[in-house]
């Protein structure tokens, strides 16, 4: 973009007086242009696409022009999320310099083998297998990452482990020499007698969220928050600080990250609990709890929100009030228990629909003539209706009031176009000159609303019938190339979406704030395109 500007194609576009609210802006790099110019790029973006604006314009050499304002030139990339949501600003991802080593010389393939280490538990680990109505690639993905090791991420050198009978055995590790110690158990989960027999259950997973608490979801819909005291010697007494099923009984889901987290003096916890519901259509869901803890260290589940997706997440954790996401298609807010969920395209869509609810006029046509309707207010008289018709314009006004003005799509025949007042109903018949289709009474207005006839809408239909069918494959075995039908595809024959991204969504607003493209397929296209590509870097 960059070389082909010149002081041409700067004069003719619009210089905005000020940045607009809604757009958010980040510096770029500084550059060339025509090796004269040392510009300052900004990347604006909203829902629309990116906005480049030239900021800080210097004279080099030469005086080209300059000015205090900033020049947009906008690029649309069509939709950026979903149409219930606005889009977030477009970051990327960029190398630490100061973590790569510049001596790094290349792998080399080393026939080693790599250290194993063993253990036995007193039983059989807890295996829970796909169930025949667990059949959709989101349940695969859900199952495929579960690990049966649990690592403690304050305390490196201790591991959990869940047996059949659902006891979570502790295991030391070594560092040294990576041996591991005897497992003992250090907790059980309660009426696991029961519970763990119930089909199309998942895993029992651990969350650990500081030294001392951890969060565990028995995989059939009851959560604990226990508080196990520090894991790092063999003093272990777990207690149980909150116990219940927050989302329903039965409602099987896995908890897949916990963090807490100080708010105005509270102490809140955030888990992040997976499921894929449906039974033909799937769909994950993402149900964020909040908990607050009290003066007698129990949690008091204080907030719910969820999520619905199409496809089960790569990676997603939460960050004090924000959810990082990383997923083919983003999900969606659909429940909030403190903030109602607003649709924003929704909420534009009633109210152009309220907008168009009453237009200035109507209008219809026939192969000879025009017919433009006006609900005029009460009380009103021939005398202040103002009606001018010429061959090729119009001018219709009531009172001060305009309802059309301008020129006609077509040309009339004046001494033939009439018009009349009817118990406050104003309709102006014009007469065409030559029998075509108009698509607008007066040309550049399209605030009225054309009305179309039975006759007309049928004509329509017939015309475009062969374009359509209501059968979704039609006629299968006509030919000797059969159609081509889709139910032939699992979802995971499908390449991911070029949508695919990591997002962060503000848990109040329910907005994608940020996201990152990860899609190969679009690094891709940005690659093989002559125009320079500048991305920002957010905090």
């Amino acid at each position: 973009m960059g070389r082909n500007l010149n002081s041409k194609f700067v004069n003719e576009i619009d210089v905005d007086t000020a940045v607009p609210d809604f757009l958010t802006s980040a510096p770029i790099r500084d550059g060339l242009v025509n090796d004269m110019l040392l510009v300052r790029l900004v990347c604006v973006i909203n829902s629309t696409g990116f906005f480049w604006a030239l900021k800080g314009v210097c004279r080099k050499e030469k005086r080209l022009w300059s000015f205090d304002k900033p020049i947009f030139l906008h690029f649309s990339i069509g939709e950026m999320a979903s149409k219930k949501r606005k889009a977030g600003k477009l970051v990327s991802l960029s190398p630490d310099r100061r973590l790569l080593d510049s001596s790094f010389d290349g792998y080399k393939l080393s026939l080693e083998a790599f250290p194993k280490y063993s253990t036995c538990l007193e039983s059989e680990i807890d295996r829970v297998v796909l169930n025949q109505n667990q059949y959709s690639y989101q349940h695969l993905k859900a199952f495929a990452t579960f690990n049966h090791l649990i690592a403690d991420p304050f305390n490196s050198n201790v591991i959990f482990a869940i047996d059949k009978l659902w006891k979570v055995y502790k295991i030391n590790v070594q560092l040294c020499s990576g041996a591991l110690q005897k497992p003992y158990s250090v907790f059980e989960i309660p009426e696991s007698r029961t519970r763990r027999q119930m089909d199309g259950r998942y895993h029992v997973t651990l969350s650990v969220f500081s030294q001392d608490w951890l969060v565990l979801a028995d995989g059939t819909g009851f959560l604990y928050i226990i508080k196990t005291g520090p894991r790092d010697n063999d003093m272990d007494l777990w207690r149980i600080h909150y116990s219940g099923s927050p989302l329903g009984e039965q409602e099987s889901s896995k908890v897949e990250h916990s963090h807490t987290y100080e708010e105005n003096g509270r102490t809140l916890l955030s888990v992040l609990l997976l499921s894929v519901k449906g039974e033909e259509e799937f769909r994950t869901v993402y149900n964020w709890l909040t908990f607050e803890l009290d003066e007698r260290e129990n949690w008091n589940l204080i907030r719910t929100r969820r999520l619905e997706g199409q496809s089960f997440p790569d990676y997603c954790c939460t960050a004090g009030n924000f959810l990082y996401v990383s997923a083919e298609r983003p999900p969606q807010f659909v429940y909030d228990s403190l903030q109602p969920i607003v649709d924003d395209n929704d909420a534009a869509d009633g109210a152009e629909t309220t907008d168009k609810a009453i237009p200035p006029y109507y209008w219809y046509q026939s192969t000879e003539e025009v017919v433009v309707t006006v609900c005029a207010p009460e009380d009103i008289t021939k005398s202040d209706v103002e009606c001018t018709i010429a061959k090729k314009d119009i001018l219709l006004r009531i009172n001060t009031s305009t309802i059309l003005e301008g020129s006609l799509y077509e040309s009339v025949s004046p001494d033939e176009s009439t018009w009349t007042l009817v118990d406050n109903k104003l309709e102006v018949t014009l007469s065409k000159c030559v029998n075509n289709c108009w698509n607008e009474v007066v040309i550049g207005d399209d605030r009225g609303e054309r009305i179309f006839s039975a006759e007309q809408a049928a004509e329509i239909h017939e015309r475009l019938a062969h374009l359509t069918s209501n059968l979704q494959n039609p006629d299968p075995d006509k030919g000797e190339n059969k159609p081509f039908n889709s139910q032939q595809l699992e979802e995971c024959d499908f390449f991911p979406e070029e949508t695919s991204a990591l997002l962060r969504i503000d848990g109040d607003s329910h907005n994608i704030t940020h996201q990152i493209s990860l899609s190969l397929s679009s690094a891709g296209k940005f690659k093989q395109s002559s125009t320079p590509v500048f991305s920002s870097t957010c905090p």
